[in-house]
């Protein structure tokens, strides 16, 4: 009897092992940190715009413009590469104008990273953040003035110069918001709009 006891007890202890060595080591604390492709509650309740929604828009955009930058005739026929550069950004949302800069911002570093757009275009700074570097670390080089007026980096012609600019509404009916997610490609000096790319995005909270 004794013997047997030992054996049913040998064999419990064996099958446990087995079903511990089976088993996933439990993961590593996230430290509160989620995959920023996937709804969180935090979306879903919010009357801002979902993160998700707006993160894959900006990989659309991107997308889009590296697809079809070279079928704009003003891109495609002009003798010198084009210059994109950031344009406005209109926010007539719930959701704080922040998020669409840095929607926009995306957009442009996929744009400085895509050698399909390098071929076609170079993509710039704006102005307003490299002005004041240039006086900080170059105050006595010579300047330009290509465009007619004072300033310390260089500037380009207009005509081959294409701002990147965003439009972003919204239309709130009870707990529901319908949004319009808008990026452009616009020539500064024609005002031709030379690239759109929508998303329509519905939102129930």
């Amino acid at each position: 009897m004794k013997s047997t006891r030992t054996w049913i007890t040998a064999a419990a202890i064996g099958g446990a092992a087995a079903l511990m060595g089976c088993q996933t080591p439990p993961p590593g604390n996230t430290g509160g940190r989620v995959d920023p492709y996937r709804s969180t509650p935090a979306d879903e309740y919010s009357p801002e715009a979902n993160t998700v929604t707006l993160l894959e828009f900006s990989d659309q955009v991107s997308e889009a413009i590296a697809r079809r930058i070279a079928e704009v005739p003003e891109i495609r026929e002009s003798p010198d590469r084009a210059a994109i550069e950031l344009g406005a950004l209109v926010n007539n949302t719930r959701t704080p104008s922040s998020d669409f800069a840095i929607v926009r911002r995306r957009v442009f570093g996929n744009l400085v990273n895509s050698s399909i757009v390098g071929q076609w275009a170079d993509v710039y700074e704006a102005p307003e953040i490299v002005d004041p570097q240039y006086e900080r670390l170059a105050p006595h080089a010579d300047t330009s003035y290509r465009s007619g007026y004072p300033h310390s980096t260089s500037r380009y012609d207009p005509n081959k110069t294409f701002l990147l600019q965003g439009d972003f509404g919204e239309m709130v009916r009870g707990r529901q918001s319908t949004y319009l997610f808008e990026m452009t490609l616009t020539n500064l000096q024609s005002r031709r709009v030379v690239f759109n790319e929508q998303v329509v995005s519905k939102q129930r909270r």
